[in-house]
């Protein structure tokens, strides 16, 4: 099967009966479109060559495809549809295109020996660096941090449409501590799992936030961010050590 895959350069919405071997790198919550009863998660996948395209599951495949499709899994996937994107703001892989995982399609978790390794897939930014880069609006930010306190959530009323708003702070071994606004659509997933979390201090990759002034210099959701929580990545484990040895109960 491995002289049969395609890379993802390969893959586009005119292509026909391919395989792919393709890395789960990351992997968001369920979410739904606040004020629309469509449920759905997004995936993003990287072959052998860490060229990567995006994914999503709807509505009644959300708890077959989430169990199938684990975070940092490897596998062969075929027989699903390739459509292109809307809107290029919408774009998280390299290629313009999502694979639409659904019942469909064929998954076959590859053998140990054909496993793609994503420990130096990730690069992380640094929190020192936001600020340098709020003026650049293309920026892609990985950030990796330690959730260390969940603030009240807000509501506003702008208009007709009421806003959801959920605050944290996130801490790594820079020492920085980050204001991370939850918004919206992303306020009844990642926001309340994160409150029922944040007594543990769990880790968080952050992929794709938006860098705002909302307090002096924060990062927030945005429509292609996805975060994963507690990541079985050496870093991650590495940041734990750090918190739970040099901070743990003295605060930040």
């Amino acid at each position: 099967m491995e002289s049969q895959c395609v890379s993802v350069l390969a893959l586009n919405d005119r292509v026909r009966g391919w395989i792919a071997k393709l890395v789960v790198v990351e992997k968001s919550r369920f979410q739904r479109v606040r004020n629309c009863s469509r449920m759905f998660f997004r995936v993003v996948f990287a072959d052998a060559s860490g060229d990567t395209i995006q994914g999503v599951t709807y509505l009644s495949d959300l708890d077959a495809m989430d169990c199938a499709l684990e975070l940092h899994g490897t596998y062969y996937i075929q027989n699903a549809t390739i459509q292109r994107l809307r809107s290029q703001r919408m774009q998280i892989g390299m290629v313009p295109y999502e694979i639409v995982i659904s019942h469909n399609t064929v998954i076959n978790r590859v053998s140990p020996e054909h496993v793609l390794s994503v420990e130096n897939f990730y690069e992380l930014t640094r929190f020192c660096d936001l600020d340098s880069l709020t003026a650049n609006p293309d920026a892609r930010i990985t950030l990796l941090g330690v959730v260390v306190y969940a603030g009240p959530a807000t509501f506003y009323a702008i208009g007709d449409r009421h806003v959801c708003l959920q605050e944290f702070i996130i801490l790594n071994e820079e020492r920085i501590p980050i204001v991370f606004s939850v918004w919206d659509d992303y306020f009844d997933s990642d926001g309340m799992h994160l409150v029922e979390l944040v007594g543990e201090q769990p880790i968080v990759m952050i992929c794709r936030p938006r860098i705002s002034r909302l307090h002096g210099l924060s990062i927030g959701t945005q429509a292609i961010t996805i975060i994963m929580y507690n990541p079985n990545l050496f870093v991650a484990h590495q940041l734990r050590h750090w918190y739970d040895t040099f901070v743990g109960d003295a605060g930040f």
